[in-house]
């Protein structure tokens, strides 16, 4: 039993330094677990002498494995667990037929001592596993890892007591020397088993605090994103290619077209595009997912039928390993009217310019002409209705002017009671 707990900690930890090795090193410790549990359950006689000796070979074959080059085992490495299930099948069905098959069993033992096939068994059984031994006190040469100490321990003690079975006899006192080397190497063990299972344990508190410190880092993410994405001053969406309809939006984008969230998530972009017909956008968001970016001038439309100018700013993203459109529509249609304010302003200030000098002239040459006129003269009221239309004329310049060319703010102290 101290065999199979050991195979199941080698193959839940082969990420490990010298993982590779434990692939081999745990179908070893399985198949000689099971086949020794059947031994144990059985009364002696030829069977009980030779699920033993299949158990002690049946280990060493596959811990003597462990002289592969990592890369063959690596490789192997993705089909551990066909593998691991394969050899404890095949414990399983060797150790049922011997129980099955007590008279067709080869013969083990002749009265009180072993026959050859059963010494020779068990002698390559320890070779073996002395051969598995060189090679993971190799490897704690090099690592230096108690655990690589205590494998090599472990298929050590496993080789002695095989190399050692044929000087032992049955049922006499030198029977228990063979007994101890095996007790003691199932002690190896289970102590190699103790420290991975402790070791998995911190492994889980450690990755349990990683979890907890990258969970709280992911609240602190989520609160900065939402926080950025609901205050934005933009309207932001994440928009599906396929459908064209929002998979997330923050309100800005429903306050900018006046739709409540629940209108605007059913809302495709024809439905409020006023720029382009339906194939003419399909065609853009295709054109869209092959460049990967835009930034583009658009109109959309309100839901009170007002016609917004609006800066597109898109980025194709992954959402849950989809592709979509990360948007941005900022609302440029007052800096438009602004800039279209300017330009008014600009004309109205060449026109003054060219009336208003026009104008001077006009109304000197009608002075000098009203100054001509002899008094009382009905011809006199004339010019002076002249005079003021010509004054009224050039207030509207002056006016277009200020329009044109705020005049700068001067700062002074300046007497109120006056």
């Amino acid at each position: 039993l101290s065999a199979v707990v050991i195979a199941v900690f080698l193959l839940q930890r082969q990420g490990e330094a010298h993982g590779a090795r434990r692939l081999p090193l745990a179908m070893g410790f399985l198949c000689m677990g099971i086949l020794d549990t059947f031994h144990a359950i059985t009364s002696p006689g030829h069977g009980f002498v030779l699920l033993h000796n299949a158990a002690s070979l049946a280990g060493g074959s596959c811990v003597a494995l462990v002289w592969l080059p990592d890369r063959w085992i690596r490789r192997h490495t993705r089909y551990k667990g066909w593998l691991f299930c394969a050899a404890a099948m095949g414990a399983i069905s060797f150790g049922a037929w011997t129980l099955a098959a007590r008279q067709a069993l080869p013969v083990m033992m002749r009265g009180d001592a072993f026959t050859a096939a059963s010494v020779a068994l068990n002698v390559l059984a320890g070779l073996l596993f002395l051969v598995a031994a060189a090679r993971l006190l190799i490897d704690f040469h090099r690592s230096g890892t108690f655990e690589a100490y205590l494998l090599a321990f472990i298929a050590t003690t496993f080789g002695l007591a095989g190399v050692l079975f044929p000087s032992s006899a049955l049922w006499d006192p030198t029977w228990w020397l063979w007994h101890l080397l095996r007790v003691t190497a199932y002690g190896g063990a289970l102590v190699f088993a103790f420290r991975e299972y402790y070791g998995t344990v911190a492994d889980l508190r450690v990755l349990s605090a990683e979890h907890q410190a990258a969970a709280a880092m992911l609240r602190d993410g989520e609160i900065r994103y939402r926080t950025i994405f609901e205050q934005s001053p933009d309207g932001i969406l994440l928009i599906d290619p396929r459908t064209m309809l929002p998979v997330e939006f923050n309100d800005m984008a429903c306050r900018q077209l006046g739709y409540r969230r629940d209108e605007f998530a059913r809302l495709r972009i024809p439905d409020y595009e006023a720029a382009e017909t339906a194939e003419e956008t399909a065609r853009h968001v295709a054109a869209l997912m092959d460049a990967g970016h835009d930034s583009f001038e658009t109109r959309h439309r309100t839901k009170q039928g007002d016609i917004k100018t609006v800066l597109v700013t898109v980025q194709k993203i992954e959402l849950s390993g989809q592709p979509v459109l990360h948007c941005i529509f900022r609302d440029v249609t007052q800096a438009h009217e602004q800039a279209a304010l300017a330009r008014i302003g600009e004309m109205a200030a060449v026109i003054a310019h060219e009336v208003k000098n026009p104008l001077a002239g006009v109304r000197g040459a009608i002075q000098v002409i009203g100054r001509r006129l002899s008094p009382g003269r009905q011809d006199a009221a004339i010019i002076d209705e002249i005079i003021t239309r010509i004054d009224a004329l050039d207030d509207l310049m002056k006016g277009l002017l200020l329009f044109a060319r705020p005049p700068q703010v001067r700062l002074a102290s300046l007497d109120v009671v006056a």
